[in-house]
């Protein structure tokens, strides 16, 4: 898991933020109940804040690679009862190429997949590596 956000006035922000260790909250039942842990670089105000918070119980990722043309499918399993969002930052071997089947998007220059995943369900991305 992976809590994102900018270090902005609209995203509740706006002030350096100072790095140290981080506890993230959510509520259960009407209870607080701890959902991770992490750590935090300084950050300036306008920066992108991202906080590893431990991984997601329930969502699985693998990457195989099921023939030798350099194709590759990225899997994502959802054991939970409720849609899960998920995204992936792809790297590419420099002198390569990334032809996905469908649409990326970009983050800190590099192809990003967001999905959501559904409720006790997979989703699947298929790519191939083109060059080198």
């Amino acid at each position: 898991r992976l809590l994102l956000t900018r270090n902005r006035t609209a995203e509740g922000l706006g002030l350096p933020l100072p790095g140290g260790r981080v506890a993230l909250f959510g509520q259960a039942g009407g209870r607080r109940i701890l959902l991770g842990q992490g750590a935090l670089d300084d950050r300036a105000v306008g920066e992108e804040v991202e906080i590893g918070v431990g991984p997601a119980t329930g969502v699985l990722a693998s990457l195989t690679s099921p023939s030798k043309h350099d194709t590759y499918l990225l899997t994502v399993t959802n054991d939970q009862s409720a849609p899960v969002r998920f995204e992936a930052e792809l790297e590419v071997p420099q002198g390569r190429s990334l032809q996905p089947q469908g649409r990326l998007s970009r983050r800190n220059g590099r192809p990003l997949w967001t999905v959501t995943v559904p409720a006790n369900g997979t989703a699947t991305l298929r790519y191939r590596l083109g060059g080198g």
